[in-house]
């Protein structure tokens, strides 16, 4: 029983893989989405949307390299910003699905909120759960307070 507790659940190593992969189509997509809106501003077009939007994207890629490596190194609380920058890509990628259909258009963004769901489910498991608890450290350990002389 042992050997199952040091195994990762595949659903935490596939939530991982995401992870990277995330971080480095935001790092592409956002490095070019301000290039680009760095070249329109020259042009005296109004690009402060794209930037601001290439700007977020390059600013998830350390919080989402920082909770990949969290969880691979068995880390409890590197769910939390994974939670939360997963939870706002479903968020936001379900407005924006709901306001593409609504105006006829097709379905995109459908692969991130996928990609979103799996990394919650593959993060927030029981086996996921059991698996990085039983990595941590107590971090409440008893010390002996007695002192022999």
């Amino acid at each position: 029983m042992e050997a199952k507790k040091d195994k990762r659940p595949p659903n935490l190593t596939g939530a991982i893989v995401i992870l990277w992969l995330q971080a480095a189509g935001n790092g592409f997509v956002g490095a070019i989405t301000i290039a680009s809106a760095v070249s329109d501003m020259e042009y005296g077009r109004d690009a402060g949307l794209d930037l601001a939007a290439g700007l977020i994207c390059v600013l998830v890629v350390p919080v989402l390299i920082v909770g990949a490596v969290g969880l691979a190194r068995r880390r409890v609380r590197a769910r939390v910003p994974v939670i939360v920058v997963e939870g706002l890509i479903l968020v936001s990628g379900l407005i924006q699905l709901v306001l593409t259909l609504v105006a006829g258009g097709s379905p995109v963004g459908v692969v991130g909120l996928i990609l979103a769901v799996l990394v919650l489910q593959g993060t927030l498991s029981r086996e996921s759960d059991d698996w990085l608890r039983a990595g941590e450290e107590p971090s409440t350990a008893v010390r002996d307070t007695t002192r022999e002389s």
